[in-house]
């Protein structure tokens, strides 16, 4: 798709057409209508359609435009435009959860706060979540808003919004776990010359303060949550992760093959498993592509088992991809059985 085409966008449109392109980006460069749809909106895909920023391969399914081209030129200008007007639409809907907590004289939280403190989330609000005190009337009417009944102490919300703090505990106490675990990870993500936005020893000293119902949710989210995961998607595949009995993974792995370094996503070094978070949007060249595929034929030869997980597969088919890792970690459990009962044989054998 041309900038030209791009700068043609209807302002209104343009938030849509690039909801759509991010998803068709994770999910490979194409996805059936029913999944744009639950992803973004039936409108979405119509500007999108209309822009020319997707193309309909075959019935119910739909591609980006000229895959091929896409990913090998993957053009700066384009790369620029989806991050403008997702920044654009992110501050749009700030200012507008804002407005809302405004009218209720609460406090935006959860999703609303995160996005505040501008922490990459898994799932972005689709509408304002907010904290009002026990016992305040609500006016009727006006948007749709999410509203849980707390009472907050004065230094937990700062200027309409739960601090740094409250927003991640209150995350892990109320939203799923894959969600709660990517906000948490993100809220101890560090660079060079960026710190934390909050320590782990502050959540620890916060979970008392969480409705003793949840300090159990609460807890297993801070003992899991690591600085170390790259982003959001990351964070939802080490929590499915978590789930599945006899595996144990670690955060950026380093593998050595034939004297080459390799640094993975997740891995499981006993079981010899790697887990890699694979995205369209790191495959943006061809050369990337082979070396990817290079990587991986290697990590395979040298006896690991690599799964590439999907955004799609991830978000959309969770329980199908939990089973699936279970299934591989059961079938190198039996291997490594197999071989450590065969090592047993020729011992007795020797002796």
């Amino acid at each position: 798709m041309s900038t030209t085409t791009l700068s043609g966008i209807d302002p209104k449109a343009a938030p849509h057409v690039a909801a759509v392109r991010a998803y068709l980006i994770a999910s490979g460069g194409v996805a059936a209508y029913g999944e744009l749809v639950d992803a973004t909106s039936w409108r979405a895909v119509k500007y999108a359609r209309r822009a020319g920023a997707v193309v309909l391969r075959r019935r119910g399914l739909y591609a980006l435009p000229d895959s091929d081209a896409v990913a090998s030129s993957a053009p700066l200008d384009q790369t620029a435009f989806d991050a403008a007007v997702i920044s654009r639409r992110r501050s749009e809907r700030a200012s507008m959860h804002r407005r809302e907590a405004e009218l209720r004289v609460g406090a935006r939280s959860h999703r609303s706060a995160a996005e505040h403190y501008e922490l990459p989330l898994l799932v972005e609000p689709r509408h304002a979540e907010l904290i009002v005190p026990r016992g305040r009337d609500l006016p009727r009417g006006g948007r749709t808003v999410t509203v849980r009944r707390r009472d907050l102490s004065k230094g937990e919300a700062r200027n309409g919004v739960t601090d740094p703090v409250r927003t991640v505990l209150d995350c892990a106490a109320d939203l799923p776990f894959a969600e709660a675990l990517a906000v948490a990870d993100s809220a101890l993500r560090s660079a060079e010359g960026v710190p934390s936005v909050v320590a782990r020893s502050q959540l620890i000293e916060g979970i008392g303060s969480v409705a003793r119902r949840s300090q159990g949710r609460v807890r297993r989210v801070i003992e899991a949550a690591d600085g170390r995961a790259a982003n959001p998607f990351e964070s939802a595949i080490r929590a499915m992760a978590l789930d599945v009995s006899g595996l144990k993974v670690e955060l950026q792995v380093t593998i050595v093959v034939d004297g080459a370094e390799h640094c993975v996503d997740l891995a499981d070094e006993s079981l010899r498993i790697v887990i890699e978070a694979d995205s369209y949007t790191w495959h943006g060249s061809r050369i990337a592509f082979s070396r990817d595929c290079d990587r991986y034929t290697g990590l395979i030869a040298d006896d690991w088992l690599v799964l590439r997980l999907t955004w799609r597969a991830v978000m959309l088919h969770p329980e199908r991809t939990r089973r699936l890792i279970a299934a591989v970690v059961a079938l190198r459990r039996a291997q490594l059985g197999w071989a450590s009962g065969l090592c047993r044989q020729c011992l007795q054998a020797v002796a």
